[in-house]
């Protein structure tokens, strides 16, 4: 084993140690900040992997055992514990998430066709936008109807084959990475406005992946319009 490996192994270790821990605390804003560090891990993982020249299989597959807790079975424990008093049995459509997800990542390691870009939503997406949207609850009081609603159309996300923007940089210019840096400018935007406006920062993560949505349809949109796809 090269010994290189042991520091992006060791990273998406800690990123699955974040994971059981948003699991075990009974505090949400720790649960929130938990799979909000596991991110930055899952991103720093593979980024260290690269730069030392070790990206391997076993990483890969290591990767997604760990965000299949962060960002999967964490998030569903959470939303499960938010709708069972009003849902019941009902509340176990949580679990959906966990299906999903587990499915995306097992296709995602077997596609040679994801490079460029992403199909279905990449599931540490998923983790955040819940873990945002229960930290926002408190606040806002989403109806049952509308966890429901979000539930089932981020399985489908997820699950699906929907060409998604990949933020991986071949170059660094405006030409062929347009609607990446669109993406990114107009999050910044929001992310501005939601200070400005004295909102809960949290609320800057569901707003950038519903701009992260938006961006990928139009530039699918795009290509069509010019043959690309």
């Amino acid at each position: 084993m090269n010994w290189k490996s042991i520091f992006p192994n060791g990273i998406t270790l800690l990123n699955l140690g974040f994971g059981v821990a948003a699991i075990q605390t009974q505090e949400l804003e720790m649960a929130v900040l938990f799979v909000f560090l596991a991110s930055v891990c899952d991103l720093l993982d593979g980024l260290v992997a690269r730069a030392l020249g070790v990206s391997s299989e076993l990483g890969k597959q290591l990767d997604s055992l760990a965000d299949v807790v962060s960002f999967g079975v964490a998030p569903a424990l959470w939303i499960f514990k938010t709708l069972e008093p009003a849902l019941g049995l009902w509340a176990y459509l949580s679990y959906l998430i966990v299906f999903a997800g587990a499915y995306r990542l097992a296709r995602f390691n077997i596609s040679s066709n994801q490079i460029k870009g992403f199909q279905g939503l990449p599931i540490p997406g998923n983790g955040l936008f819940w873990v945002s949207m229960l930290h926002l609850q408190n606040d806002a009081q989403f109806p049952t109807v509308v966890w429901v609603g979000l539930i089932i159309a981020f399985a489908v996300l997820m699950s699906s084959k929907l060409p998604l923007i990949a933020f991986k940089f071949e170059q660094y210019g405006w030409t062929g990475n347009e609607f990446r840096y669109l993406t990114i400018l107009f999050s910044l935007a929001g992310a501005i406005w939601v200070l400005v406006s004295g909102k809960n920062i949290v609320a800057t993560l569901p707003i950038a992946l519903i701009l992260y949505l938006v961006f990928s349809a139009v530039e699918q949109i795009f290509k069509k319009r010019h043959g690309k796809v």
